[in-house]
């Protein structure tokens, strides 16, 4: 397989998440990685240097190449990464699309939700009617009312332990995690700051923090084989959780993409990205690729974006290490 298809395959098409002022693409700075070395490698030496300042870029190569007895270690290896599958998406947008037919108050997939300074972005989350005040028009301010995670092999350490420690701290009440792999259902409440599993006692499940909530939970993965999207019909939805017409925010402070100009702090180590810096630099999170290209966010200046948000969170001594010292030396 060449290269640019394993990286497309191994990545995750709509999570990217900040943790600790560190972008984790997948659940994985390794994977943060992989996308920091191909789009270096593809966009080359000289792009990069347009973002950085000369004398900087000059310390990194030096640092990494200048003594030839260190040997160079990658966060990133194409050859260790799992392959990305459709599957995840699919149930998670078919549980939404169950859970919207019934009139809910359901977001997910790319919309960013901001737990203290970190972003995540959760598959599938519900809200209560006195929660809609907390939506702005890029983002979720603070803990959603019901979380569903579906989780794959490849996510299940990062699911199972940062994500589950964050959104405990955060305080949110209740999250269902299903796992694709294994085809279970696995609903958990929040109870001094600690997880305990919720008891399963029939076919239907009734959320303990949106009473009236219920899910036909044997039926989740009903829909995860087949191909295009399915509304899952497998809820009851009460109207504490009803969908109201949001109407997006006009004040001039409200933050989105391009609030904050692009100026990207760098350093030979990383740098801690800024809530403000993530929800304004990158646009959507979406990979692609055009002659040969990558294309990150949709465009060339979110492209730039992304690769200024990747090199603040991996560090410049990383960044300089998937292109050949003699290939930064032409830039200088």
């Amino acid at each position: 397989m060449r290269e640019s298809l394993r990286f497309y395959d191994a990545l995750p098409k709509h999570k990217a998440e900040l943790v600790d002022g560190q972008m984790y693409i997948g659940g994985s700075l390794a994977k943060s990685a992989m996308a920091l070395g191909y789009m270096v490698e593809k966009l080359g030496a000289a792009y990069v240097a347009n973002l950085v300042p000369k004398d900087l870029l000059q310390d990194a190569v030096i640092e990494v190449y200048g003594n030839p007895a260190v040997p160079i270690e990658k966060m990133a290896d194409f050859n260790s990464v799992e392959p990305y599958y459709y599957r995840p998406q699919k149930v998670a947008t078919d549980l939404r699309m169950g859970l919207f037919s019934h009139h809910a108050s359901v977001w997910g997939g790319t919309l960013a939700v901001k737990l203290d300074q970190d972003v995540f972005m959760p598959d599938v989350f519900v809200l209560k009617n006195e929660s809609n005040d907390r939506m702005h028009n890029s983002y979720l301010d603070g803990p959603p009312d019901l979380v569903i995670e579906v989780v794959t092999p490849y996510m299940r350490s990062f699911d199972f332990g940062i994500r589950l420690e964050r959104y405990a701290s955060a305080g949110v009440p209740e999250i269902w995690m299903l796992d694709l792999e294994r085809r279970s259902f696995e609903p958990m409440r929040l109870e001094l700051g600690s997880w305990l599993k919720s008891p399963i006692e029939n076919e239907v499940f009734a959320s303990t923090s949106i009473p009236g909530l219920t899910v036909q939970h044997k039926k989740m993965f009903d829909s995860a084989e087949e191909m295009g999207l399915s509304i899952l019909d497998i809820f009851e939805v009460p109207d504490s959780v009803a969908r109201e017409k949001l109407r997006l925010r006009k004040d001039k402070d409200e933050l989105g993409w391009g609030s904050v100009p692009f100026a990207p702090r760098l350093a030979l180590k990383p740098v801690h990205i800024t809530f403000e810096e993530f929800i304004s630099w990158g646009g959507e999170v979406k990979f692609e690729m055009m002659d040969g290209k990558p294309i990150f966010g949709g465009g060339n200046q979110t492209t730039k974006e992304w690769l200024g948000l990747l090199m603040m969170s991996l560090g410049l001594a990383e960044t300089v290490k998937y292109l050949p010292g003699e290939e930064w030396s032409k830039v200088f």
